[in-house]
């Protein structure tokens, strides 16, 4: 019998989401790109936001700093360079997984090129 690995999920702050929350309520700001520049789903996101308006957000019983707290009613104003340099963090570590990535190929056909040069 196959063993079956027990899935990790993340389990995100009450302090992220409202974070989360905050950035995408912004004018003029996508929530798909303040999704993919915190590194989670953008439909994710959506969920959270429909969970705080409904008043029903809050984070796993077992997480250390689980009470439930409400931002004030003011929002505080983003500025559009760190949501820039959020943004260009996340294409950075994009492009670091590609790289990593395009190494592992190359070494692996080098090591095809070696077994075909041994082998007649």
């Amino acid at each position: 019998m196959g063993h079956t690995r027990k899935r990790h999920y993340n389990q995100y702050s009450l302090a992220f989401k409202l974070h989360a929350i905050l950035l995408s309520s912004q004018q003029g700001v996508l929530a798909k790109d303040v999704a993919s520049s915190l590194g989670i789903h953008p439909i994710m996101l959506y969920r959270w936001c429909m969970e705080y308006r409904k008043e029903s957000l809050f984070t796993h019983p077992l997480m250390k700093n689980h009470q439930m707290e409400k931002p004030s009613k003011e929002k505080k104003p983003v500025s559009p360079e760190k949501l820039k340099l959020a943004k260009a963090n996340a294409h950075i570590k994009k492009l670091e997984k590609k790289l990593a990535r395009s190494e592992e190929d190359i070494e692996i056909l080098k090591k095809f090129e070696r077994f075909l040069k041994e082998d007649p």
